[in-house]
């Protein structure tokens, strides 16, 4: 791209004889051309052309000679330009009308010989600018072309009815460029993000109808879990000053929105903090108060509801203090456990919750069962239970009866039998909006912030008996498992295979010496509606468990990612789970519940050397995943998957990069069936 630099105004002289060749050298020098450089033969042409940038025609003059030998010199001069430029022009001159005919049909411009040497500078000057004005079209013609096809930027251009004329080609797009020509964006999105299409439409056509452009404009698309933002300028598309219709791009800045909502989170609950003791200590207060008057007249026992009280209240302050820092630091990752992620047993802190409030005639049952674990620290989940429980008594009315039970969806629930909550209570807690209505008071606000800090839900409804009923769901429950079991019939690792449209194939080698895996593999990501890895593993009817230890990671990206899968097969669609580490981000599991289902998963953000060991067993449609030292093992994930009667464990590793690939080492790897 060079000659870009140049500007294309030579002529180049081609055949004729001497005295031909000087006459319109001579005449065109002064006039439109700076330079002019002539030549006999075509050879010499090419020459030329391939020695200097600076040539924006070709003048051609045939020779006399027979028709036949002019004509086909004709055709010889345009081919051997168009091997240099398809935009450069050809001017013929001659008296022949066969050459004139043949220069028509190759698409040169033709002169006779006896034209005005002011028609011929005319035509030169002409071709020129052309020339200089056809060569950028094409350029930028090239460049644009190259954005759609090699850039990872969303680009698009739309006509004046906002349906698309191009579209980059982007990796992990389920539109692809060829499929969504000729429609608008309200065409081609599904049904659940309907509302977000129409809003992109309606910003179309407004650039389209305005001529005024959009600029940093936030787009979100998608709910839930499949939400999707970016960060959209779109602009006017002009020819001759008309509106064609428009041109834009797009970054994708959902991780920028999953931080800024963190950042807004963390800064409400500091407001919302010191609410919150008011709130929580105002009970205890009025204890010690009403007893140090009962003391004042003589009850001596009262001293003793004032120590209490105070006792309570240095609890409470202990307790909040887990609300006033983020639990996913690294400080407080490294504070947490010796093992650097920390976990709950459930059942004795509802218990212990309960009977540090004033419940009164109220009754609670616990439906959980008894081994069921949280992964999550237990000074933040506290303050939460504390809260749904004191509220329940509060709220349930006289001999109200509180439950609390496991959720279908990875979680528990706190209910009770009393009048339900408010209707204007039940849309805050509903509320998408930032900022949570003034109806759910301090402590349902610090509850509700605490629970989207940990990226948990919380869902609020009608429970069975008509009362109130609070859900905490997408939080790490763990119940049964076979962290004891023994293991059986060994499997062995002996399939590779590249899952999904791997562009970098992969590889896999075994040291039995060392006992040691080496997984090298490709693959842009295991997430959303992405599916590249290589993967090696065995088959075999559950229930089955695979184990080791992760002793080095070649990443190339903070994601790329190695670890242990169980999977109902090897088509990239399938339904599985996963257990392992990332480059940056700590320990991961990686989950998809149905065939087709949108892929998710979680980072642990642990302290880099915290564990190296990891697990998976599945048994009766459960998976189960755990972090461990090679001996004691802790259970962090665990979910419920159909994966079929037969199903392949083994080894996962992803680049996360669609040009690199990365190596992991495994050690002392084994899979085997389960004696249960």
């Amino acid at each position: 791209m060079s000659h870009l630099l140049v500007d294309p105004t030579a002529a180049l002289v081609v055949g004729g004889s001497d005295t031909q060749r000087e006459r319109v050298r001579s005449f065109l020098a002064g006039g439109p051309a700076t330079e002019v450089v002539t030549v006999r033969s075509v050879d010499t042409a090419k020459s030329r052309l391939a020695e200097r940038d600076d040539i924006g025609c070709v003048v051609f003059l045939p020779a006399s000679g027979g028709a036949d030998d002019a004509t086909d010199s004709v055709a010889t001069v345009h081919a051997a330009v168009r091997d240099h430029s398809d935009a450069l022009p050809v001017v013929v001159v001659s008296d022949d009308p066969a050459v004139a005919a043949v220069a028509a049909r190759e698409g040169c411009r033709y002169l006779p010989r006896s034209v005005a040497d002011e028609r011929l500078a005319e035509t030169v000057a002409d071709a020129l600018a052309t020339f200089d004005e056809r060569r950028r079209e094409l350029a930028e013609s090239s460049i644009f072309r190259t954005l759609l096809a090699e850039s990872e930027v969303p680009l698009y251009a739309k006509d004046d009815r906002g349906r698309h004329l191009y579209k980059s080609d982007l990796s992990g797009d389920p539109h692809s460029p060829e499929g969504v020509i000729g429609k608008t964006d309200r065409e081609l999105e599904t049904e659940g993000v309907l509302d977000e299409a129409r809003d992109t439409y309606a910003d179309d056509m407004q650039v389209i109808e305005s001529g005024e452009g959009i600029y940093d404009l936030e787009e979100r698309a998608g709910m839930g879990d499949d939400e999707f933002w970016s960060l959209t300028t779109k602009v006017p598309w002009r020819e001759d000053g008309e509106v064609q219709g428009l041109v834009g791009f797009s970054f994708d800045i959902t991780r920028w929105k999953e931080r800024e909502r963190r950042l807004a989170a963390e800064h409400r609950r500091i407001e919302q903090f010191t609410k919150y003791l008011a709130h929580d200590l105002r009970t205890p207060l009025q204890v010690a108060y009403g007893a140090l008057d009962a003391a004042r007249e003589g009850d001596e026992a009262a001293f003793e509801k004032v120590e209490d009280a105070h006792e309570r209240m240095r609890a409470i302050v202990d307790d909040l203090r887990g609300l006033s820092t983020s639990p996913t630091n690294l400080s407080a990752a490294y504070d947490a456990v010796s093992v650097g992620i920390a976990s709950t047993h459930l059942v004795p802190l509802v218990s212990d919750v309960w009977e540090s409030i004033d419940v009164d005639d109220a009754a609670l049952s616990v439906e959980l069962p008894d081994d069921a674990l949280v992964v999550g620290r237990a000074d933040v989940l506290r303050p939460v239970i504390q809260t749904l429980l004191r509220n329940a008594v509060q709220h349930g009315g006289p001999g109200v009866t509180v439950r609390a039970g496991e959720t279908d969806r990875q979680g528990f629930f706190i209910a009770d039998d009393g009048p339900g909550f408010p209707e204007a209570v039940l849309a805050a807690l509903r509320s998408d909006d930032l900022d949570r209505p003034e109806a759910l008071g301090p402590g349902l606000i610090a509850a509700l912030e605490t629970v989207e800090q940990q990226g948990w839900g919380l869902v609020a409804g009608e429970s069975e008996d008509g009362g109130a009923r609070v859900a905490i769901e997408d939080c790490p429950v763990v119940t049964d498992t076979l962290a004891d079991a023994d293991p059986g019939e060994s499997v062995a690792l002996t399939e590779r295979v590249d899952v999904g449209d791997v562009p970098t194939p992969g590889s896999a080698t075994f040291d039995a010496g060392s006992d040691t895996w080496r997984v090298a593999a490709g693959g842009r990501n295991v997430w959303g509606d992405t599916h590249e890895f290589h993967f090696v593993y065995g088959t075999a009817e559950p229930p089955v468990r695979i184990q080791g230890q992760i002793t080095g990671l070649d990443a190339v990206d903070e994601f790329s990612k190695a670890g242990f899968a169980v999977r109902a097969g090897t088509d990239e669609r399938a339904p599985f789970d996963y257990v392992g580490t990332t480059a940056e981000h700590g320990s991961e599991t990686t989950w998809r519940l149905a065939r087709d289902g949108h892929t998710d998963s979680h980072q642990f953000e642990e302290r880099p050397d915290a564990f190296s060991w990891y697990r998976i067993e599945y048994a009766d449609g459960v998976c189960t995943c755990y972090l461990g030292d090679g001996e004691d093992w802790r259970p962090v994930d665990q979910r419920s998957v159909d994966l079929g009667e037969t199903v392949a464990l083994g080894l996962l590793v992803c680049a996360h990069d669609p040009e690199k690939t990365c190596e992991a080492t495994f050690q002392s790897v084994s899979a085997c069936r389960l004696d249960v």
